[in-house]
């Protein structure tokens, strides 16, 4: 079980280190079709997240635009609260139900991210700022993945490469702490087993990581990104399909079998004093 969960780590993580973005949306499903509960998958997702955008953003200090991020960092903290809130709602569903909302909600990221086209400008309102963590936060304590949203804001901005990248890093770096922390008031063993499968297979990400900034350096933004949303769109689709149905069901037993007394049903015995 271990070897799939590292292997799902790497591999989102080669994805979001060719493409730019994604490791949680990526990981998060596939994790949840792997078998583990969804408050688990976001403690995953959220320390193994943690790890690697603190070490890139000390990596690209220099590069922070302080003022513009803050405001969007402090929303994005406050507003996880609620949607661990309403993942503690969610999770009494049936298992099947849990899966069509992560796949409506994956194929509404995809959609927003391939749909809309954003000229970037060198001052974006505060108010989107504010909008924008928001989002972040509440969907990173629902699903685990708050990026969507950001990278849009982001996107919005005539920034270098080092800026917008350092400015991502930091936002989700800035709502982890918080997401587990609630993850563990809420949920307890499972955030638990959650971040000690996060940090167990912090390696693996790292190494897709790495392997996938090697193949982002040979092949297009553009293939890149066209891969990524395939995938997306297939993940999104498996999680529609009711795998536990799949299975064939079990035969049931013949009229014979049916009427034939138990060999070990105990034999009845004729009341006290009868003849």
């Amino acid at each position: 079980m271990f070897f799939l969960i590292a292997l799902i780590l790497a591999g989102s993580a080669a994805v979001q280190g060719s493409v730019g973005f994604g490791f949680a949306l990526f990981a998060g499903p596939l994790l949840f079709l792997a078998g583990l509960p969804l408050p688990q998958v976001i403690a995953v997702c959220g320390t193994t997240t943690a790890i690697q955008a603190s070490v890139a953003a000390f990596h690209f200090r220099a590069h922070v635009p302080w003022r513009a991020i803050l405001p969007v960092m402090i929303t994005s903290i406050l507003s996880v609260p609620l949607g661990v809130w309403l993942l503690h709602r969610v999770v009494g569903l049936e298992k099947d139900t849990i899966r069509a909302i992560l796949g409506v909600i994956i194929l509404a990221v995809l959609a927003v991210i391939m749909g809309l086209r954003i000229a970037p400008r060198e001052k974006v309102h505060m108010v989107w700022g504010l909008i924008a963590g928001t989002a972040c936060g509440f969907l990173a304590g629902m699903i685990g993945t708050g990026g969507p949203p950001v990278v849009l804001w982001v996107m919005a901005h005539r920034w270098d490469n080092r800026r917008s990248r350092v400015a991502l890093w930091l936002i989700f770096l800035a709502s982890a702490p918080t997401q587990l922390l609630w993850l563990y008031y809420t949920f307890h063993d499972q955030a638990l087993n959650g971040i000690k499968v996060g940090l167990l297979g912090l390696p693996f990400a790292l190494i897709g990581m790495a392997a996938g900034i090697r193949v982002g350096n040979y092949l297009s933004k553009e293939r890149l990104r066209l891969a990524a949303y395939v995938l997306l769109f297939l993940i999104a689709g498996s999680l529609f399909v009711p795998w536990g149905r799949i299975a064939p069901a079990t035969a049931a037993p013949s009229p014979e079998l049916r009427s034939a007394p138990s060999a070990a049903a105990p034999p009845v015995r004729a009341p006290h004093g009868a003849d």
